[in-house]
């Protein structure tokens, strides 16, 4: 698997995915950044916090977020999004 790192930008605004035949809701932030990321010619396994980890759940944040150093640790790659570019 491959981590992304993003910039959380306006955490309001936010956009709806399909992941696994599921819809979930994602920042608009990271949902740019999935789509800029995504490979054309294959599958790309990603883990991102904002999906992976319940960002209402406070518990669940207590206990994972601990984790996130050995999920990057042991990631292929660690992608880092920063935004679009400004002109």
């Amino acid at each position: 698997y491959e981590v992304i790192s993003y910039a959380w930008g306006n955490v309001m605004s936010e956009e709806n995915i399909i992941c696994n035949d599921k819809v979930l809701r994602i920042t608009s932030s990271l949902a740019v950044a999935l789509r800029r990321t995504r490979l054309l010619d294959r599958p790309r396994v990603l883990w991102a916090d904002d999906i992976c980890i319940n960002q209402k759940g406070e518990s669940e944040k207590a206990q994972q977020v601990p984790l996130m150093a050995a999920i990057y640790s042991q990631a292929e790659q660690v992608l880092c999004w920063l935004g679009e570019g400004d002109e």
